[in-house]
Parts: structure tokens; sequence; C-alpha cells
């Protein structure tokens, strides 16, 4: 039998085309060039590499053929499914995450925002605190408010018993 071409030779055995290039470069059966530099390999070695082979003349190998890319299709067809659906699923979770990061951003904003206003406050009661008294007077006077009221309230206390008629004998020295 004349040798073919390793493209022919995938119609005769059951492998794929990348399979048999595979067991080419790994020397797994004998090949050899033709005058045009086409890798070419005889039909008995492939017989003795994979068993027997198959016949590209018969119907039913046409048929094997079509419900092998038949089955190819429905499963390129599951795996587009799956993929359009995780795509679709990855681009929700992007949306998502990018209305996380615009919240983010929002509350951060908002949050300087209060820090820049407690700041400003602040610099604010500092400056004030700068223009009153020393603390030391400060404390004295209110300690002077608070001996004059309690003397005010005695004073008026007393006036009120003695109004109504009591005793303030007692308190004569």
């Amino acid at each position: 039998m004349a040798k073919i071409l390793l493209s022919e030779a995938t119609r005769l055995v059951a492998v794929s085309k990348p399979t048999l290039y595979r067991h080419v470069q790994e020397n797994k059966f004998s090949w050899e060039k033709d005058e045009q530099g086409r890798k070419v390999v005889d039909p008995a070695e492939l017989e003795r590499f994979y068993g027997k082979l198959k016949n590209p003349n018969k119907p039913d190998n046409l048929s094997d053929n079509y419900q092998i890319d038949s089955l190819r299709q429905n499963e390129n067809g599951e795996i587009l499914a799956v993929l359009r659906a995780e795509t679709a699923h990855f681009k929700q979770e992007i949306n998502e995450l990018r209305q996380d990061k615009q919240d983010l951003k929002e509350e951060r904003d908002k949050l300087l925002g209060i820090v820049e206003k407690q700041t400003y406050l602040e610099d604010k009661r500092q400056t004030s605190e700068e223009q009153l008294p020393n603390s030391k007077v400060i404390k004295e006077l209110q300690t002077w408010v608070k001996v004059c009221a309690t003397i005010a309230a005695i004073s008026i206390l007393l006036w009120a018993l003695s109004s109504t008629g009591f005793s303030l004998d007692f308190l004569k020295l």
C-alpha cells in the first residue's frame, strides 16, 4: 500500500489530529517526508501502532464521524452556555462591586466632612479659649460667685423665716 499523508491518516485511526501529531513528535511510529517535505506514513505502521484501521470509504464510518462531531457540537454548546452564564454572573458581580465602591466613596466623603467640621470647631474653641483669661482666675471667680450665691440664699431664707414670725434668737451672739 502507498504511503499516506498524516492529515489523511487521522481518518484511518481512532485518535484526533493533535494526538496523531503528538505521537509523531514522540516517535511512537515510523514516518518520513515525501518529495514536497510533507510527513507521510505507511498504513501498515499505523495498523501496527493503533490496531485495525478504519475504512474511510465505509458509510457508517461517516456516520461515526458525524456522531462524534454532533457530540462535540453539543458539548461545545453546553460549554458555551456555561461560559455565558459565568460571564453574566461575573458582570453582575462587577456591577455590585462598582456600586459598593461608589457607596464607600460617598461614606468616606461624608466622614471627611464630619472630621473637617470637627477640626474647624476645635480650632475655633481653642481660639476662643486663648482669648479668655487664665483658667486659674476663672476658677477663683467661679468660687466667689458660688460663695456670693450661697450668702444670698441664706439671707433670703432668714428673711423669709423672720417674716413668718419664726424666732431667730439662736442666731444672736
